[in-house]
């Protein structure tokens, strides 16, 4: 995550997928908000991504960053602002319980 908030990072796929798994894994959402609120829009672009890309399983667990995500939607680039909308309309899902027929 360091190398994301690097003053000259300037985007690595690879580097963001890898801790997109470890979101995945468990480790805390939280720590998205300090890539969010980056001044280097690569970084704030790598953060967004990986909060789309968390999927319905667990969308819901941004409401603890969607302060900052929104403040995203300001961003002059359009792909940040685009992908903010798609986090910010995802964020609110609930996990659906399993099918059970009853």
């Amino acid at each position: 995550m360091s190398k994301l908030l690097e003053p000259g990072y300037e985007g690595d796929s690879e580097l963001t997928w890898a801790l997109r798994s470890e979101f995945g894994k468990g480790f805390p959402i939280e720590n998205l908000r300090p890539l969010l609120v980056s001044s280097n829009g690569q970084t704030q672009a790598a953060a967004v991504f990986i909060a789309v890309e968390m999927g319905s399983r667990l969308s819901y667990k941004l409401n603890c960053v969607v302060a900052e995500i929104a403040d995203l939607l300001d961003s002059k680039a359009s792909h940040l602002r685009f992908d903010a909308i798609e986090a910010l309309l995802d964020a609110p899902r609930r996990p659906m319980p399993p099918f059970s027929a009853a």
